[in-house]
């Protein structure tokens, strides 16, 4: 379907998300599960690109409150613990919890996270 869009549209190129090995099964294959913090990316390119937030909202069957809430999502979260957990599914909620602490404990959390599979 993605092949029929760009060619109605007259597209030759199409920015995607990669996954690797381990990312690329499901058990159902009409779920592809998006972590928090390339969802905010996603949202975030989105909209510099000059996108409503209200278009994103009916585009991704969210509310654009929702929309809002990923758009600053990573707001005071440090940089190193962005990158630890760029590709790890944390729940938005575990991201509002670490904005409580300092970015030295964010990135040690982050390391607790990953060594615990968790």
């Amino acid at each position: 379907m993605r092949y029929y869009a760009m060619k109605e549209l007259e597209l030759t190129f199409a920015d995607c998300l990669v996954a690797n090995d381990a990312e690329g099964f499901t058990y159902n294959a009409r779920i592809s599960r998006l972590p928090a913090i390339q969802e905010h990316k996603m949202i975030t390119q989105a909209v510099k690109n000059g996108a409503s937030l209200e278009r994103i909202a009916a585009a991704l069957n969210i509310s654009p409150q929702g929309v809002k809430a990923s758009l600053n999502l990573l707001s005071g979260i440090n940089d190193e613990a962005v990158e630890l957990l760029k590709d790890k599914p944390i729940s938005p909620a575990a991201l509002r919890m670490m904005k409580k602490v300092t970015g030295e404990r964010q990135i040690y959390m982050a390391r607790m996270m990953i060594e615990a599979n968790n």
